[in-house]
């Protein structure tokens, strides 16, 4: 528990350096051109939302498979293959992706097409970094990879803007730097993971092959990925319609609520998880007893600091308002707070529920639960 424990509170201290960064930017900066951060707001979620059929679930594979091929000595190898597989992947994505458009060139008015060229690129290095965040993971490790994946966006994100807005520089310029920082964040992760443990691709497809373990894999991987989309679409498919469907200007109003939000949730994300590998070695050595009492201790502790959160929040949005370029703007969206932050709450109040069933052997269940939620 002390490994959880400490890894858990630098997370979370991070996550809060996070939270303030973001912030502060939504207040005093992304507010004085709603429009363009809208278009970055739809960017990001837009690759995020696709990221599944990308990843194809191998990151969580990443997890499940890890203590089994380790003890082998084969973990490296399962993590090259993962890595080819999303490349593999990704290729297949991209002919079907520009097939679409070929046989519905109607859908050529959509954003998503109009901002391919950067979208594209940004759903392989998000798949290949997904692969490596779970996989480092694995060492309990997970503050540093937290910068990559909390802090890193948030400076793409201020950076862009900075760009465009003040310093004059072209939407192409500010999307490169945008784009230039998820790039450094997956070096990041190659050099944090070859730093826990130095780094020896191995291609073979023995081990893989081996008592058939591939087709548990891909089982596995293929239900993860149906409870992963759904998963991804539930929860990225709004930035997506507003920036699509009603303009880029209500989406950026909607990113600047949302990032207010997020503060209720940062001590779930790094307790998530650094918990995942414990799950699963409960689960594996069939400890449901520490496995219960672990889940039902932090579940309660999560719900008590979000309902304290989201108290403070509640009363102090109309407030903030009045700091805030636009403000009149965002308080007209006071119910999606009352309406996203009860979600929030409920959310934590559950604890980690659904990552006991993902590496559990009823997996499968959460694919109809997660489709549900995104239909």
């Amino acid at each position: 528990m002390s490994v959880v424990a400490r890894q858990g509170f630098k997370y979370s201290l991070i996550g809060y350096f996070g939270f303030l960064l973001g912030t502060i930017s939504s207040v005093f900066i992304f507010p004085f051109d709603m429009e363009f951060y809208g278009k970055l707001r739809y960017v990001l979620p837009t690759a995020e939302m696709l990221l599944p059929i990308v990843v194809f679930g191998l990151s969580f594979s990443n997890v499940k498979f890890f203590l089994q091929s380790q003890k082998e000595g084969k973990h490296q190898n399962f993590l090259s293959l993962s890595l080819v597989g999303v490349i593999i992947n990704f290729i297949i994505f991209l002919g079907l992706f520009f097939a679409f458009f070929y046989f519905f060139p109607s859908f050529k008015a959509w954003q998503i097409w109009e901002m391919k060229g950067l979208i594209l690129p940004l759903i392989l290095i998000l798949a290949l970094s997904a692969v490596l965040n779970k996989y480092i993971s694995n060492f309990k490790r997970i503050v540093v990879p937290n910068i990559f994946e909390n802090i890193f966006p948030k400076i793409a994100n201020l950076g862009a803007f900075v760009l465009f807005f003040w310093m004059g520089a072209t939407e192409k310029t500010s999307y490169a730097f945008f784009f230039a920082m998820f790039f450094t964040a997956f070096l990041g992760y190659i050099f944090y993971a070859n730093k826990l443990e130095k780094i020896k691709p191995d291609f073979t497809t023995d081990y893989i092959k081996k008592n058939n373990l591939w087709r548990e894999v891909l089982s596995y991987s293929f239900f993860g990925f149906l409870g992963n989309i759904g998963n991804y679409i539930a929860f990225r498919v709004d930035n997506f319609m507003i920036g699509e469907f009603l303009s880029f200007e209500e989406n950026g109003a909607y990113g600047i609520l949302l990032s207010v939000l997020s503060f209720i949730m940062i001590p779930q994300m790094g307790l998530f998880n650094i918990s995942a590998p414990i799950i699963y070695q409960s689960i594996y050595e069939n400890n449901f007893e520490e496995l219960d009492r672990f889940h039902k201790k932090t579940s309660l502790t999560l719900f008590f600091l979000g309902a304290v959160l989201f108290s403070c929040i509640l009363v102090g949005f109309p407030y903030l308002t009045h700091f805030i370029k636009n403000g009149e703007q965002l308080r007209l969206a006071s119910p999606v707070v009352w309406i996203l932050g009860s979600a929030m709450l409920f959310d934590l109040a559950t604890g980690f529920n659904g990552h006991i069933i993902s590496l559990s052997k009823y997996y499968r269940f959460n694919i109809v639960v997660m489709l549900f939620l995104a239909v």
